[in-house]
């Protein structure tokens, strides 16, 4: 009786690894989704002290073209090559070209709506965006994992501002929102991608958006990329 309790210990303890391995799941496809934001900037203003008795007072800062002043134009007339860098290309023919390529089978698996979502916003302003762009699941497959974040923060010519301001609101685009906003995770600060959902067989999400932008943000173009990384 002891040396077949032992065996069946033994037995089912090689049984764990195959069960354990059939659990992990590997990385199949990925996209990402670029995500630029156009902020203008909050207009100048100044507030009194309140020893008058006057009520704050705001000063908004206007950029006045003068109709006056001569317009400098550049023609392309008043360029000239030097010699030093022009190369000969007399009696030159046509090289034929031919590639063979293949579409790549798990090219499908995960797509989206859209390369890039494009918004206009006031800084220190709070906007939701209901479903700019769609992220879609392709496949037969009864058990997967879809991860998403942020690659990096926003970043633009006037500075930059933390991705965790962008939130989002991931769920099925035949389904109910979820009750709450996400904040992004940040990939390049550290992070690990976190769950979108866990699912099978085809599905297509509508992400939410949740803009915050900080109110000293300068005007300019921001941008990143969403990334999402289906597993299974």
């Amino acid at each position: 009786m002891k040396i077949r309790r032992i065996l069946l210990a033994f037995a089912v303890a090689a049984f764990l690894p195959v069960v354990g391995q059939a659990l992990i799941q590997t990385q199949r496809d990925q996209i990402q989704v670029n995500i630029t934001i156009n902020v203008t900037p909050v207009p100048l203003a100044m507030r009194d002290d309140g020893a008058s008795g006057t009520s704050a007072k705001n000063i908004i800062a206007r950029l006045v073209l003068n109709p006056h002043e001569v317009p400098r134009n550049f023609h392309s007339e008043s360029l000239s090559l030097g010699s030093d860098n022009v190369v000969a290309q007399v009696n030159q023919g046509a090289v034929r070209v031919e590639a063979s390529i293949s579409p790549n089978p798990l090219g499908t698996l995960l797509t989206s709506d859209t390369p890039g979502v494009i918004f206009n916003q006031t800084a220190g302003t709070t906007v939701t965006y209901l479903c700019p762009y769609t992220v879609t699941v392709h496949t037969t497959v009864t058990a997967w994992t879809l991860e998403h974040g942020l690659f990096t923060d926003f970043f633009g010519i006037g500075g930059s501002f933390t991705g965790h301001d962008v939130a989002n609101n991931t769920h099925l685009q035949s389904g109910t929102p979820k009750p709450s906003y996400t904040p992004f995770i940040v990939f390049s600060d550290g992070q690990s991608w976190v769950i979108a959902d866990a699912s099978g067989l085809t599905k297509t999400y509508c992400v939410d958006l949740q803009i915050t932008l900080p109110a000293t943000l300068a005007g300019g173009a921001y941008s990143s990329n969403a990334v999402y990384t289906l597993f299974y």
